[in-house]
This record gives C-alpha cells, sequence and structure tokens, in this order.
C-alpha cells in the first residue's frame, strides 16, 4: 500500500501499550488521529502529524479503522456508548479493531453493537510487553468474521 492508500486510522487509549502502538502506525505513515482520557499523553505524536480528538466521537467520525487499547471491559463500553463516544459517529463501513483484554462476553457485546451501527468488530488481544510494543513484535490473536480480520490486517501488521 502506498501512504495515500492507507486507511484512516483512529486509536483510542494511549496508555504504555496504546503509546507504541500509535507511534509505530504513525511512522508507517496512516493518517492518525488519538484520543486518550488524559489530556497531554500524545503530545510528541502530536508534534509528528498525529491529530487530537478532544472525544471519541471527534476520534473517530472520518476514521476507516479504529483501534481501541483500553484498560477494561467498562471502560471500553464507556468510550463505546458515552453521549460523545465513539458510536456517535462510527461509519458504517468502519471496521472496530478492540486490542484490549477484555474477554468473551464484552467481545460480543461490543461486536453487537457496532453491527448495530452497520459497523464491523473483531476482537485482537495482545500479548507482550512495552518493549514488544515499541519494537513490533506483539503477537495478536485476532477474532471475527474472515473478510474483516484480513481487513484488519492491513493495519495490525504495523503494531
Amino acid at each position: 500500500m502506498t501512504p495515500s492508500s492507507l486507511p484512516r486510522v483512529a486509536l483510542l487509549g494511549l496508555g504504555r501499550m496504546g503509546h507504541p502502538m500509535a507511534a509505530r502506525l504513525l511512522a508507517a505513515g496512516f493518517p492518525l488521529t488519538l484520543w486518550n482520557r488524559r489530556a497531554g499523553r500524545g503530545d510528541d505524536l502530536v508534534v509528528r502529524g498525529a491529530r487530537r480528538a478532544k472525544t471519541p466521537a471527534d476520534a473517530v467520525y472520518d476514521a476507516e479503522i479504529v483501534l481501541t487499547m483500553l484498560a477494561d471491559p467498562a471502560a471500553l463500553e464507556s468510550v463505546l456508548t458515552a453521549p460523545d463516544g465513539v458510536l456517535k459517529t462510527l461509519r458504517r463501513s468502519a471496521l472496530l479493531i478492540d486490542c484490549s483484554t477484555v474477554g468473551p462476553a464484552a467481545a460480543r457485546a461490543m461486536a453487537e453493537l457496532c453491527a448495530a451501527r452497520g459497523a464491523s468488530y473483531v476482537d485482537a488481544p495482545v500479548l507482550g510487553s512495552v518493549p514488544a510494543a515499541e519494537q513490533g513484535t506483539l503477537t495478536v490473536l485476532v477474532g471475527g468474521a474472515p473478510a474483516d480480520v484480513e481487513r484488519a490486517r492491513t493495519v495490525l501488521a504495523h503494531v
């Protein structure tokens, strides 16, 4: 893929794992929008060309692919369903890739919420530590419809 053909990506959650994942996507040339619950995280990525969003809804309104790397099922549900959450503006054609470790019940519930919007969802928890995230050597366990898993590979190959 050439940089001009790369999908627009939003990454929500710039903690210990999300920040290096975002840095790798930005370095690979993806047009990247960032959101984090705590302001100030990702300032270095904004200086390098990422766009900072004020809300999850703002982060995803034009994203083709959305990655979430959040603390737990409650955080994921909140980020998706809050009044200014992802589901407010998630595009019908978007793919949400959840890299948080939330368990099968939460993954199924989030997949249903995305499907109700006409969007796709894959569960993609990662195995590895911060150094693995920085080096791009995370193991990603991806589950979802085969076409969605293939589509997710275009982004996950860079994290």
